[in-house]
This record gives C-alpha cells, structure tokens and sequence, in this order.
C-alpha cells in the first residue's frame, strides 16, 4: 500500500529541515565562539612563581597568601599555598592567574599551627614578607604599597622575610 502525502505535508516536512539547516550553523557557531572564549581566557592566564628568601631554619612550614584586592588585604587570601621550610630559599607557583594587580604575603610558620602568631603589641614573632618588600610598621603594609601587576606572561616575584 503506498502512502500519499498532501501538499501541506511537503511543506511542513521541507519547513522542518530548513528550520534545522538554518539553525544548525547558528549552533555551531555559537559553539565555536564559546570554545574561542575559552582558550582565550586560558591563553590570558599565567604562572606567578614566588620564591620567599631569606628563610632562617628548616621545620614548620611557609605559607603564602596571594590577594587581588585591598579588601581583603592582608587578612583573608584569595589563594594560598604552603611549602616545607628549608634554610634558605623556597618557591611555590600560583597557576592560571588572570592579569591584574595582586599582593602576597609570606611567613615561616616555625610552629606549624596554620596561622601567624602574634607577640607583644601584636607583632608577629614569626618571620613574615611582602611582596614588593613593603615594610611592617604599626601594621601591616598598605595593599597599594605591596601591589604588583601580572599580565598574561608568566611571572616571578621575590619576597624576603624578616624577623
């Protein structure tokens, strides 16, 4: 038995595929821009290798906070990472950084208790840095005075630690 299809039929059927012909490159290129998007972003992101000098004895551990913005200066990182103490120098890297500016601070955690002690008037009796090697006065560094700017290159910083 052969079916018969009216001329209605034809046209809905031609419209169907026409619908997805069209909308297909749409989706592709949409697609397409999104994937650009991508390994734009990924192509803008760069390695900060931060080597923190000056590390007086080996035992607890270094850590180092890396903030995007004077709000959270020098309290809450928006990043962070630990390395093993060695006498010397250490290095940890902060991957995939988007550009823009950033400030780290650093200190040798010699009793390894996951934060900076502080002593007598709230001075750390641990050894501490920043980048830019912005001073400790009264205080902590102003967040402009430790700043630095990462582009899409990768980047390294030194930060010294002091008593």
């Amino acid at each position: 038995m052969r079916h018969c299809h009216s001329d209605v039929e034809d046209a809905a059927a031609s419209q169907t595929l026409q619908s997805g012909t069209k909308s297909f490159p749409f989706m592709r290129a949409s697609l397409s821009g999104a994937v650009f998007l991508m390994l734009a972003a990924s192509a803008a992101a760069a390695d900060l290798a931060v080597t923190i000098e000056k590390v007086a004895s080996a035992g607890g551990n270094v850590r180092v906070g890396l903030f995007g913005s004077a709000k959270a200066f020098p309290g809450k990182p928006d990043r962070r990472e630990a390395v093993a103490a060695v006498p010397g120098a250490v290095t940890v890297v902060f991957r995939d950084m988007q550009p823009g500016n950033y400030a780290v601070s650093a200190f040798h955690d010699v009793n390894d208790n996951n934060k900076l002690d502080t002593g007598f008037l709230g001075r750390p009796p641990e050894p501490l840095g920043f980048s830019r090697d912005a001073r400790v006065g009264m205080g902590p560094p102003a967040f402009a005075d430790a700043a630095f700017a990462v582009d899409s290159a990768a980047a390294k910083l030194a930060v010294r630690l002091r008593p």
